[in-house]
């Protein structure tokens, strides 16, 4: 696959890929898997300075310092970039916003081929960090929110309770949980004394 994607951004045919190059087919790989936009720069002004992973990954293995990269080199760089690259964590959160984009993309899909629009490419989802909580236990809670701002304590858990209880689908489940949240203030964690 190295090999392919050598002759694919090789495009001057000169049997090396340039940073330009290498910055040219990491941009189309981008369409297909999103998390390489992380590895490239911001703008072509980033790319002339060297303000990128793009940059450290040329540096680091361009081993004749000829400022491009041959099939050899192409190879163990892209290895580095796969390696740089991570997904997203295996959250509840990630899921439900993969949900509703796969939901997104299935109705448009529909809607198109009701229309007769023929198939079109749907933009690759993108996951938006809203913040992490994690309860501590004796009623305190830690959360972390975008743009480094963290909380901890009693006030946090009583706002864990309002995100939780808000997303519970059904008064039924609301009612249940709540239910659970009294009983264990009541007579504590250990159901077998009850």
């Amino acid at each position: 696959m190295a090999s392919d994607l050598f002759k694919q951004a090789d495009t001057d045919k000169s049997g090396s890929v340039d940073k330009a190059e290498f910055a040219a087919i990491l941009e189309t790989l981008s369409r297909t898997y999103p998390q390489v936009r992380a590895l490239l720069p911001k703008d072509d002004a980033s790319l002339e300075k060297g303000d990128s992973h793009l940059q450290d990954i040329m540096d680091r293995f361009d081993d004749d310092k000829s400022g491009s990269l041959e099939l050899g080199e192409f190879t163990k760089a892209m290895a580095e970039a796969d390696a740089r690259l991570s997904s997203h964590p295996a959250t509840a959160q990630v899921a439900n916003q993969q949900g509703e984009y796969l939901a997104r993309a299935l109705n448009e899909a529909a809607r198109r081929k009701r229309r007769g629009d023929g198939d079109s490419d749907v933009a690759p989802f993108a996951y938006t960090h809203l913040g992490s909580f994690a309860t501590l236990g004796s009623e305190k809670a830690a959360m972390e929110l975008p743009g480094d701002f963290i909380s901890t304590g009693f006030g946090t858990m009583v706002l864990w309770y309002g995100v939780y209880m808000s997303n519970c689908v059904s008064w039924r489940n609301k009612f249940l949980v709540a239910g659970d949240w009294i009983k264990k203030v009541v007579w504590g964690r250990d159901s077998s004394r009850m």
